[in-house]
């Protein structure tokens, strides 16, 4: 992709390539971005950036009897650097990222009596260990990085706990270590705990409401899903499907599509009414039911 001025006092240019490659079964991924553009304000040098990534997938299996939490195989791996700056910079700019992810185990009272269910739900990468390590990191680069941490701060003030780190002993701000650890709720997939560290401060988010409900990396295929993943593409496709809300019939249980779970006398000798359009107008547009 590029951009480009024409017409004003001074050309700017902008120009990126994105390169990704996965092997056939989607396990391994390698990512590579480069970017410039034109030199702006006081530069005399084009500003480029580059950046490369790779992660390897976690396996999943095809129903819950296949599916061990104990496998190594059930992690998720992803190391990224970057760098950038001006071609006239004697030191780049430098982030190097490490993430680790695993299945979270879920322990409660109802995992005896709904084994099976809790085992499908629960089944995907829900707790991540990333450690970010810079170098070189101007004050307007560490700026940002302030800002957005402060602006998540207010956004969950009632549920966020943060201490001041002594940092008395002095060294170079541009490079430092940062931590994040992030473990989504295997149930209801929509809240989360943080805690967060960097030099100056430790930060602990206490069941934040997450914008969306997230399901990464699921373990356990969905059953009706058998075709094979031919490019990159099928595979985002694959990931939102097997994300999507499913309403379940069990006998006389019914689980709906918002997760909620009620007994319902289903009839043997006629249809059931299991969802219906309950939109505003007064024809609806379709009814399901089950004989």
């Amino acid at each position: 992709m590029s951009a480009q001025t024409v017409g004003g006092l001074k050309e700017f240019k902008f120009q990126t390539k994105l390169e990704a490659k996965c092997e056939e079964m989607m396990q391994t991924c390698q990512l590579e971005i480069l970017a410039e553009r034109s030199p702006i304000n006081n530069e005399q040098q084009k500003w480029t950036l580059k950046a490369s990534a790779e992660m390897v997938m976690p396996e999943n299996v095809e129903n819950n009897e296949e599916f061990n939490e104990e496998e190594e195989n059930n992690l998720y791996s992803c190391k990224a650097n970057c760098y950038w700056g001006n071609d006239d910079d004697r030191s780049k700019q430098t982030i190097n990222v490490r993430i680790n992810g695993e299945q979270s185990m879920f322990r409660g009272g109802m995992e005896q009596r709904m084994n099976k269910k809790l085992k499908r739900r629960t089944a995907f990468i829900n707790k991540f260990n990333c450690e970010a390590k810079y170098t070189n990191l101007k004050p307007t680069t560490r700026n940002v990085f302030e800002r957005v941490l402060e602006l998540v701060k207010s956004k969950y003030f009632w549920n966020t706990k943060s201490q001041l780190i002594d940092s008395s002993r002095g060294g170079n701000p541009a490079n430092g270590e940062a931590y994040l650890n992030i473990v989504i709720d295997p149930i209801t997939q929509k809240h989360a705990n943080m805690t967060v560290k960097t030099p100056e401060q430790l930060i602990r988010f206490q069941q934040i409401e997450l914008p969306i409900q997230m399901r990464p990396f699921p373990l356990l295929r969905q059953q009706n899903v058998h075709q094979n993943i031919q490019s990159f593409g099928q595979f985002l496709t694959r990931q939102e499907v097997e994300s999507r809300a499913e309403c379940s019939v069990d006998g006389q249980t019914v689980e709906t599509f918002d997760e909620r779970e009620y007994r319902s006398p289903l009839s043997t000798n006629c249809y059931s009414v299991l969802a219906k359009d309950c939109g505003a107008s007064y024809m609806g547009e379709f009814l399901d039911l089950l004989f």
